[in-house]
């Protein structure tokens, strides 16, 4: 959560993509925002100097893996002062419930043991999506985007963003969420610091984080999700075993994202990545059930 909010804070698209953006108090208690979302052009400087004044990501997760509260709250502070009650709002903002897939449970075939999933989506998101689920029945697909834009979709969900100012990559076969059974196909598109078609230069993120961090010290940083999809009639699939499109956002949910730091690690994997064939939708539904039995949330 910490990596995407700090892409989306330095992408050169922090305009549109950096959304939301933190609502953080001056001081404990205080109604008056050192971070405010309605003004977000006059903040966005200092959110990013915030970021760029954290510990590295490893140190972070082991105080909270830990624990240890109290030396993570004396950790933020001492790094900032805004930076514990921004940790505070970038975890409590993002109201999904995403976690580690344990190691006994990774999808090897993928070949990264940096497995995520979501075990449910935005509360309102999830029921919506429950009822299609049971209505419909459902397939997986694959959807790869920008990493920085993962600082907006785990907080509401894959949007329909054809003809907006989020849209990168065109809508040749009309509106909707983009996906496909192929996961190198996905993979294209998951690339860092696209813009209009363009690859732009990475952000300049700060020595202590650009070295010490796995998901930022790269700029072939690659986020590949498998998405959950309700088999809902207006779901199309207008090149066949390639593209398919849906229209309505609210029958795509996001349950895995897998993170290639390097990019290169995912060449091995892509020719074992249909999601159509029995066998792998057979072993997804098998990590998802045996997910389910240790967080009791996923139905």
């Amino acid at each position: 959560l910490v990596a995407t909010t700090t892409l989306a804070a330095n992408s050169q698209r922090a305009e549109h993509i950096f959304d939301p953006f933190p609502a953080v108090p001056k001081t404990a208690g205080s109604q008056e925002l050192a971070l405010d979302p309605a003004h977000k052009g006059d903040h966005l400087a200092l959110a990013r100097e915030i970021l760029s004044k954290y510990p590295s990501f490893e140190l972070i997760n082991a105080k909270m893996l830990g624990g240890d509260h109290s030396g993570l709250k004396k950790m933020m502070d001492d790094a900032h002062e805004l930076g514990y009650p921004l940790l505070e709002w970038i975890r409590t903002s993002n109201r999904a419930h995403l976690a580690s897939v344990p190691a006994r449970l990774h999808l090897s075939r993928l070949r990264t043991k940096h497995q995520f999933v979501m075990i449910s989506a935005p509360p309102d998101r999830q029921v919506k999506f429950d009822e299609l689920k049971a209505n419909h029945g459902t397939t997986f697909l694959w959807h790869g985007s920008a990493p920085e834009n993962w600082h907006g979709i785990l907080r509401y969900g894959l949007k329909n963003a054809s003809n907006t100012n989020l849209m990168t990559a065109g809508a040749v076969h009309g509106p909707g969420i983009y996906l496909s059974p192929q996961g190198a196909l996905s993979m294209n598109y998951s690339r860092m610091h696209h813009q209009q078609g363009q690859q732009q230069p990475a952000p300049q993120l700060p020595g202590s984080q650009a070295q010490s961090n796995v998901f930022l010290g790269s700029t072939q940083l690659r986020l590949l999700a498998l998405c959950e999809v309700a088999n809902v009639p207006t779901l199309r699939e207008p090149v066949k075993g390639q593209i398919w499109v849906a229209p309505d956002e609210e029958s795509v949910v996001t349950r895995f994202l897998f993170a290639f730091p390097s990019g290169t690690q995912f060449q091995d994997a892509s020719s074992s990545l249909d999601s159509q064939t029995p066998v792998f939708e057979s072993e997804v539904r098998h990590c998802l059930s045996s997910l389910a039995n240790i967080a009791g949330a996923y139905s």
